[in-house]
């Protein structure tokens, strides 16, 4: 079991859990018209009034997941935190190899709650053994900048985004919302938190994937870990009823 507070819409109350379906549906398929400007050939578009709806599925390519992409660190400016020039030329071309190198230790199909005390340690643990930082802890480090030479305007929350943009089922997001909600100071440490709520005896990831096969998200478009995010970011941002003028009633 796990010490960790859990928000009030992640709770086992059957009270949350049709306004958990009802969140995540509204930021899944609710969308917003944009107007026509003047003109014979323009036409208004149709876009998702969370863009965020699309950022694990936006511009992936077969065959790229060892690799960080234009698609992946553009899909960043759909969560809100484009990232910055500098950053990009790093990420993309002078530590390309060595996050490449990193992401391959890390699986694709496996969720963050499956992994057993050892397995998490080898993969996300501070230290993997006497003086050697897992794979993931040095993703993390390589990214920020920590211990090299020097921070390259990548703060814990683009670090997060772009690594749960990578792994998703693995590597949850965290940002000020996140931190409010479970009562985290920083990010230090959030990833053994996540764990720990995640394994399956707590019950929590079951009760995810129900919200999210009712809401008719589809499982290959949005993994736990995003759906937990999205519930509890929504939850923070809209704490009266008036969002649920957006709720489609059929997907």
């Amino acid at each position: 079991m796990t010490d960790m507070n859990l928000p009030r819409i992640l709770q086992d109350d059957k009270s949350t859990h049709q306004e958990a379906v009802d969140r995540l549906r509204d930021y899944c398929f609710s969308t917003r018209l944009l107007p026509a400007k003047s003109g014979a050939h323009a036409n208004p578009l149709t876009l998702p009034y969370f863009t965020g709806s699309r950022f694990e599925s936006f511009g992936q390519q077969p065959g790229t997941e060892n690799e960080i992409t234009a698609s992946d660190l553009l899909s960043l400016s759909l969560l809100s935190v484009p990232i910055k020039a500098d950053a990009t030329l790093i990420i993309i071309e002078e530590r390309r190899s060595r996050i490449t190198e990193l992401l391959q230790e890390l699986p694709t199909d496996k969720d963050l709650g499956e992994l057993d005390e050892e397995t998490f340690c080898s993969m996300l643990g501070a230290e993997r053994t006497a003086g050697s930082a897992s794979p993931g802890q040095e993703l993390w480090d390589l990214l920020r900048g920590n211990g090299l030479d020097g921070r390259i305007g990548m703060g814990p929350v683009r670090v997060s985004k772009l690594l749960a943009r990578k792994r998703p089922r693995l590597m949850p997001i965290y940002d000020t919302q996140v931190a409010t909600a479970f009562d985290l100071r920083d990010s230090r440490g959030y990833w053994k938190e996540f764990h720990s709520i995640m394994r399956p005896e707590v019950g929590l990831a079951d009760r995810l994937s129900r919200i999210r096969t009712e809401a008719g998200v589809v499982e290959s478009d949005m993994s736990l870990l995003r759906v937990m995010d999205i519930l509890v970011w929504h939850a923070q941002k809209y704490t009266d009823e008036t969002w649920r003028d957006r709720v489609l009633s059929t997907p």
